[in-house]
Formats: C-alpha cells, sequence, structure tokens
C-alpha cells in the first residue's frame, strides 16, 4: 500500500496505481467490487467504497478510499464497537412471514394438480369442496382453509367466484376489497368488462415466489415473460394456456392489472 494519509477518490482523469489495485482486489474478494481490477478507480470502485464504508459500519459512509479502508477489508484494523454497533442496526430485518404468505406456499405446493380424467372437473379441490364444476374458487377456498382462514369454509365458501366479490365489497367477515394486494389475497378476473367476474387466482409477489417456488416461477417468465407495466404473478385452479378460466390445471399465471375486477383481502 501507499503512504498513510494517501487518499483515493473519483477523479478525472481517472486516479491508478498498484495501491489502487490492491485496494480492488479486497473489494472484489468481499463481493463490493462488480467492475474489472484494473488499478483504475473507476464509476465502479467508487461505488464499491461506499457500498464496503455502509456494510462495515462507518457512520457517514462516502467515496473515498486509503489505507485506512484497506486495512478494515484485510482484517489488520479491528471494526471499533461503535462500527460494529451501526453494522447491527443496519443489517436487514428479518421479513415476517403473513398467513398470506402461507397461504400462497400452500398454493405453490399444487402446482401442476389436474383433473382427471382430464374436461371432467374432477379434481383434489372440486373432491374436497363437494361440488364437482369449475374449480377456481374451490382451489382458493382449498389453501385458505389449509393456511388457517376462517373466511373459508369447505362446502360453503367459496366455490362462484361474483359472491366471493360481492362478500369482499360489502365487507362482511373480514373478506375485503383492497388496492394494494399482497401475497395470499384474492384476485377476481373479468376478461370481457363490465360483466361478472370470470375467474379467481392467488396473488403471488415475486420476491416470495422466488423463496417458495423458484424452478416454477423459472418456467413461467420462460412461458409468459417477465412482468412489464401493470403485470402480476398469481397462482391459479383450473387455468391452462389457451383456456384461462377452465384449463383444468393449477399454475403460476402473468396477470395484468386491466384484466382485474377486484383485489380482495382475506382477514381472518
Amino acid at each position: 500500500m501507499a503512504a498513510k494519509d494517501k487518499q483515493w477518490f473519483l477523479t478525472s482523469p481517472h486516479m491508478k496505481g498498484t495501491g489502487i489495485r490492491d485496494l480492488q482486489k479486497e473489494l472484489k474478494r468481499k463481493g463490493y467490487l462488480q467492475g474489472p481490477v484494473d488499478g483504475e478507480f473507476g464509476p465502479d470502485t467508487h461505488r464499491a467504497v461506499f457500498r464496503a464504508k455502509h456494510h462495515l459500519g462507518y457512520l457517514r459512509p462516502d467515496h473515498r478510499a486509503g489505507p485506512k479502508l484497506y486495512a478494515f477489508l484485510t482484517g489488520s484494523r479491528k471494526l471499533t464497537a461503535q462500527m460494529k454497533a451501526t453494522q447491527r442496526l443496519r443489517r436487514p430485518k428479518p421479513r415476517i412471514k403473513t398467513r398470506g404468505y402461507k397461504k400462497l406456499k400452500v398454493a405453490v405446493g399444487y402446482l401442476g394438480t389436474k383433473e382427471n380424467p382430464p374436461n371432467s372437473n374432477r379434481v383434489l379441490f372440486s373432491v374436497w369442496y363437494g361440488m364437482i364444476g369449475a374449480w377456481c374458487a374451490m382451489f382458493c377456498s382449498f389453501v385458505g382453509v389449509k393456511a388457517g382462514y376462517k373466511v373459508y369454509i369447505k362446502g360453503k365458501q367459496w366455490a362462484y367466484v361474483p359472491f366471493m366479490v360481492m362478500v369482499a365489497r360489502q365487507g362482511f367477515i373480514k373478506y375485503t376489497i383492497t388496492y394494494r394486494p399482497v401475497s395470499g389475497d384474492d384476485v377476481a378476473f373479468d376478461w370481457n368488462p363490465p360483466s361478472v367476474a370470470d375467474h379467481v387466482g392467488v396473488y403471488a409477489e415475486e420476491r416470495d415466489l422466488k423463496e417458495l417456488a423458484p424452478f416454477a416461477l423459472a418456467e413461467a417468465k420462460a412461458k409468459f415473460g417477465s412482468l412489464g407495466t401493470g403485470d402480476f404473478w398469481t397462482v391459479e385452479g383450473n387455468t391452462g394456456v389457451g383456456n384461462d378460466s377452465n384449463g383444468g390445471n393449477t399454475m403460476i399465471r402473468k396477470r395484468n392489472k386491466r384484466q382485474v375486477q377486484a383485489f380482495m383481502h382475506p382477514g381472518g
């Protein structure tokens, strides 16, 4: 390393030298530097220095680097008590797994479940509910009961999507309309508005699908493409490519807000 008072930062032209290269090696080894180790203090190193200082617990991280930062990175200089305390404060808090997340977890466990025989509406969810018929709502009811919600009742609530929307609009039994859906909420679709709701599925935040069903999500992206403006993911029963409302399969689908009649939040 260079003299102890040496400082590097972003300039034009860029600073260069072996000391910068040594620093970059440590930034790269620790995962802060995304660009090349080239001995040049460019924009990538500029950003990496800030990330490193923030992670190490600097109270006011900036983009300047020198032997002191290098020493912290190599471990030859120990973090101060204040830096360790700041580190703890900056650690991301573990995300609370909500009941909606649990409902989504149940739902993805049944991906690929199909009618048997095909085109019969006879499937695990309709048999469980006690009514052999169009079963997208029965799928939502099934996973809701499994997740511990009281608003879904086997054989009673729900098998008919328009009734779900009606109850949500009235706000009865802790089942309400929401404009900020989260994982586990129900989504009623109207393919030819304005008319009665045609179909329903379980809303799924992408970050939750990445945790719960990464391979199925990757397949859905390959099939339908990544999310665009207004798009979101769902897990749906009785759907299929080319037959949205009666496709006989349980799948991850990409939908758009233009198709939505109501987002519905189960609160009890």
